[in-house]
């Protein structure tokens, strides 16, 4: 019997539950520099909060060796959310409310969400080309055990 390891599902209903708990556009993978004209803007050319998620991805856990086989339960993975915005203060706050809905959700063929140390803490300014803050973002990280999913013959 072989089993699936494929996030795709997982990885899919993670974006799917940012954007209803929200309400925001959420952009996986970010956005490359070449097409910064998608940063979400009002009228008067501010920035709207909006959510990039990274994936990352499968990693050894570290109790080691698995119960149920190398290929049931020896793994972690998970994301990092972050929340731009034109001020720290509607970033983090936007954050604080994703963290609240994610920390204990189950996503497709995962356990349960938790959150781990980010990579940066708090909000930070985001400098644009002319080297004056114009957005602001806060970063979240989480962690989840995949399910392996029994694959078809």
């Amino acid at each position: 019997m072989s089993y699936n390891l494929d996030l795709s599902p997982t990885q899919a209903s993670i974006t799917a539950k940012l954007e209803t708990i929200t309400s925001l556009p959420t952009l996986p993978d970010g956005i490359p520099d070449e097409e910064s004209d998608r940063i979400p803007k009002d009228a008067a050319g501010n920035v709207t909060p909006f959510l990039i998620v990274w994936f990352r991805t499968l990693h050894v856990a570290p109790h080691g060796a698995a119960f149920g086989g190398p290929r049931m339960d020896s793994y972690l993975s998970g994301f990092d959310v972050m929340c731009v915005a034109a001020d720290g203060t509607t970033s983090r706050t936007t954050l604080n409310g994703v963290a609240d809905a994610l920390i204990g959700w189950k996503p497709t063929n995962a356990g349960h969400v938790t959150k781990i140390r980010s990579l940066y803490e708090g909000s930070r300014a985001v400098l644009d080309s002319t080297s004056r803050p114009s957005r602001f973002a806060s970063t979240d990280r989480y962690q989840f055990s995949p399910f392996a999913q029994r694959s078809t013959p």
